[in-house]
């Protein structure tokens, strides 16, 4: 098809600001997840704590930006087409963005109310 006959480098350099895209939207989430923790103490959130914040977005983002590299890798080795990385693109960020929204949904549901007051009025 059209994509497949387009050389590899143009393919790898149209296709790798997705990446950058997504990293961003994983600090986003995380930041949330981080706002509504400090608005509610709670023990939804007792897997966040100060020390584990670094090691956890550590983990997160190596282990998205190694699957990153093995797609590209094998796509550069002629393993798999540029047609699975466009699908790979499509599916994940739908998936992602449907999981941030019902993820939003449910801490709004589930904290609906006054905030914690410590930070002030």
């Amino acid at each position: 098809m059209g994509i497949n006959r387009a050389p590899k480098i143009l393919v790898c350099c149209l296709l790798i600001p997705e990446l950058v895209f997504m990293s961003a939207y994983a600090f986003l989430v995380w930041e949330m997840l981080n706002a509504q923790h400090e608005a509610h103490q709670n023990d939804i959130f007792k897997f966040i704590t100060d020390k584990s914040d670094v090691q956890i977005v550590t983990f997160i983002f190596t282990v998205f930006l190694g699957s990153y590299i093995v797609m590209y890798s094998t796509y550069l080795l002629d393993i798999i087409s540029a047609e699975v990385i466009l699908l790979t693109q499509i599916i994940i960020p739908l998936i992602a963005t449907v999981f941030v929204i019902f993820l939003m949904l449910w801490l709004q549901c589930k904290f609906s109310g006054r905030p914690n007051t410590k930070f002030g009025a």
